[in-house]
């Protein structure tokens, strides 16, 4: 068990949550955090790691996740995890929205200008769903790997001020449990429309490989319904960048 300002802090104050929290286990070192969710499974489990020794990303990328300088944490969830990556998205963005002004960059990501600061991984196993969320906290930018220097931030490091861990984690898992207990009352509609404004693509123009189109519309799935010059193509995932560069 890891014996450090998060485990003091985060199990000193009991969570008061309904859902999300049921069960914590702070770990010095893991794998993956998602992994030990699927292994380990239980509803509301949260499991938070100081280190990922394979941290992993969306479209099997890794995950850089240093010892002391982020929130590396997984939630275990009952399946089927319709709508997770949008609430996850919603409840880091709600969390950071009293100090600093963040996006919601489509499918996944929590950006501060152009850098991104926060990763979400949801994945399945039979009925057991694990959300993994990876958060950049005390990152320098010379602390991240050379093909990561240029588009990989921190909340330390884009916006200059100090930030607790365990009360940005306190923030996250609160909102998050009333994202994932609002899913279960049905409210997936409502869950998705509010992340479908936070990621404003529509009637703007994307680029993504080597074709280009217009974002019509955002399915109740996330995927990206997009008009192009050899018709309607839809996107579940992938990296997409804003053609008017806002």
């Amino acid at each position: 068990m890891a014996s450090t300002d998060l485990n003091r802090y985060l199990l000193s104050i009991p969570l008061e949550t309904r859902i999300v929290g049921q069960r914590l286990v702070m770990l010095d070192a893991v794998d993956s955090t998602n992994s030990y969710v699927l292994d380990r499974w239980s509803d509301g489990l949260v499991v938070v790691a100081e280190e990922q020794r394979a941290g992993r990303g969306t479209h099997g990328r890794s995950w850089d996740s240093q010892s002391g300088l982020g929130l590396w944490f997984s939630i275990g969830l009952t399946g089927p995890g319709e709508g997770l990556t949008f609430a996850a998205a919603l409840a880091v963005r709600d969390a950071f929205s009293e100090r600093c002004e963040t996006r919601v960059k489509w499918p996944n990501d929590i950006l501060i200008g152009e850098r991104k600061v926060c990763g979400i991984l949801v994945e399945q196993r039979n009925d057991r769903v694990a959300l993994g969320i990876g958060i950049n906290v005390h990152h320098k930018r010379t602390d991240f790997p050379a093909e990561l220097a240029e588009s990989a931030g921190s909340l330390v490091s884009e916006t200059g001020k100090d930030w607790s861990r365990a009360e940005v984690l306190r923030n996250i898992l609160t909102r998050l449990d009333a994202k994932v207990s609002l899913l279960r009352e049905g409210g997936l509609e409502s869950v998705w429309h509010d992340w479908h404004e936070a990621c404003d693509l529509i009637d703007r123009e994307i680029a993504w490989g080597h074709s280009q189109g217009v974002v019509r519309e955002i399915g109740l799935s996330g995927e990206l319904i997009v008009d192009t010059a050899n018709g309607v193509q839809r996107l579940t995932g992938g990296a997409i960048a804003l053609v008017d560069g806002d």
